[in-house]
């Protein structure tokens, strides 16, 4: 189920949004319509500073509170709430930041020693690293169980995890609580297959997930649902998705519509029924961002992104429309300021979740861009109870039936590599296998 909450505006009067009001800084270089289907059937900068300090502590479950931490930067904004607070303006630091990121300057002068960097708060200014190539290799090889219908929460789960490890700034605090106990939970998933519903330390989480949902666990889930669950669960600090609607009345800036912090940004057909096969997803993103007659953009510049495509028109129609991603790289606009002033913003598509079936059931999948030992990119497609497999392009069945494409500031963007094989193993290895034909 797509989440958005939105406020109804007066009709009177002038209204007007055009791209030019206001300065841009331009990059070089289901169930219906707003629903997915239900399935398996038969930060610390620009705008990312997102969540209260978290401290990381043991403990055998995750800890599931029932409303979402405020955060108290500047332009206050609740993350997570489904009201709407007041717009929200960036600090002169992180406007700075922002528009060196948009026009694509590499490097950002550097604070001194002492000091903290720009954009950060000073519980974020030592934070405990984690090996993010580790944990990326245990994903490598998961296998995930699906013993009923829990596709939903696999995929839901990998793609979660795999954005995170491949942004550079992912620490122990950036899920407070919950970081330790979750990369334990993938740490046992290295030696034998991993039930996430069933594991001890997850019990909490999925208990109140039952209960908000009113429905057995093996009662069919959506995808979409989940994940603004889960993103509440574990308040991630890298993770913002409201997007607000805005447009000029008279010379006053008025709010239409503002999404759920925790929702997947929503691309309906609409957005791309008129255009060219095959459709670009930056020129749907394009449309989406000057729809409606007035202008739409994210709140702040996420470190991580998440766009649902909403591919059911009802319960029968289907949108199957091939939507490519060419290079990977696309442009994101962001509000600046609480007026009409934007920011494009670049990101890397690294996750797409696919879903086969129909409004009443089906089955979700997921695929994960990296490179392999050569640095050629390759695609890691996860399925339920085997291990992943390794596509060298993206088939065009599986295009038909993406409906969420996952995204990480290009800024903030540390994508997994293969590592090449340890040569003194390899040469260890051989000789063992010499000494055993000796012996025999």
């Amino acid at each position: 189920m797509a989440i958005e909450s939105s406020k109804q505006v007066d009709t009177t009067g002038c209204i007007m949004a055009l791209p030019q009001v206001g300065p841009q800084v331009e990059i070089l270089g289901g169930r219906y319509e707003d629903e997915q289907p239900s399935n398996e059937g038969p930060t610390a900068d620009v705008g990312t500073d997102l969540q209260a300090p978290g401290k990381t502590r043991s403990g055998r479950e995750v800890p599931c509170s029932s409303e979402q931490e405020q955060r108290s930067a500047s332009g206050a904004m609740a993350v997570g709430t489904r009201h709407e607070g007041s717009q929200v303006t960036q600090s002169p630091a992180l406007l700075g930041e922002l528009q060196c990121l948009a026009i694509g300057t590499n490097q950002i002068e550097t604070s001194p020693p002492t000091a903290i960097q720009a954009g950060r708060r000073p519980y974020e200014a030592q934070q405990e690293k984690i090996d993010l190539s580790m944990y990326c290799h245990i994903l490598r090889e998961l296998v995930l169980v699906n013993d009923d219908v829990q596709c939903y929460v696999n995929a839901t789960f990998l793609t979660v995890m795999w954005t995170h490890l491949m942004c550079g700034d992912f620490n122990m605090g950036s899920w407070g609580d919950a970081t330790a106990i979750f990369l334990a939970v993938l740490k046992d998933g290295e030696t034998q297959p991993l039930c996430l519903r069933s594991h001890s330390m997850l019990q909490s989480g999925f208990r109140q997930w039952q209960q908000l949902r009113g429905e057995r666990s093996t009662t069919q889930q959506d995808y979409g649902e989940f994940l603004h669950y889960l993103l509440e669960w574990i308040h991630s600090r890298h993770v913002v998705l409201t997007t607000s609607r805005r447009f000029l009345r008279a010379s006053e800036v008025v709010t239409a519509e503002k999404s759920d912090a925790a929702s997947p940004i929503l691309l309906h057909s609409d957005l791309w029924e008129q255009m060219a096969q095959p459709v670009q997803f930056q020129h749907v993103l394009d449309q989406w961002h000057l729809s409606n007659g007035m202008l739409q953009a994210v709140e702040q510049a996420s470190h991580i992104l998440c766009c649902q495509i909403c591919r059911f028109h009802d319960v029968n129609t289907i949108d199957r429309t091939v939507i490519e991603f060419g290079n990977l790289r696309v442009v994101i606009p962001c509000f600046t300021d609480a007026r009409l002033s934007i920011a494009r913003i670049p990101y890397q598509v690294t996750a797409l979740v696919h879903y086969t079936g129909n409004a009443r059931g089906g089955h979700y999948n997921c695929v994960v861009a990296f490179l392999d030992r050569y640095g050629d990119l390759k695609w890691l497609f996860h399925d339920d109870n085997c291990k992943p497999v390794v596509w060298n392009m993206l088939p065009e069945w599986f295009l038909y039936d993406v409906t969420h494409v996952w995204m990480v500031r290009c800024d903030k963007f540390h994508q997994w590599k293969q590592q090449m094989p340890d040569t003194s193993s390899q040469e260890a290895a051989l000789a063992n296998v010499l000494a055993q034909f000796r012996a025999s």
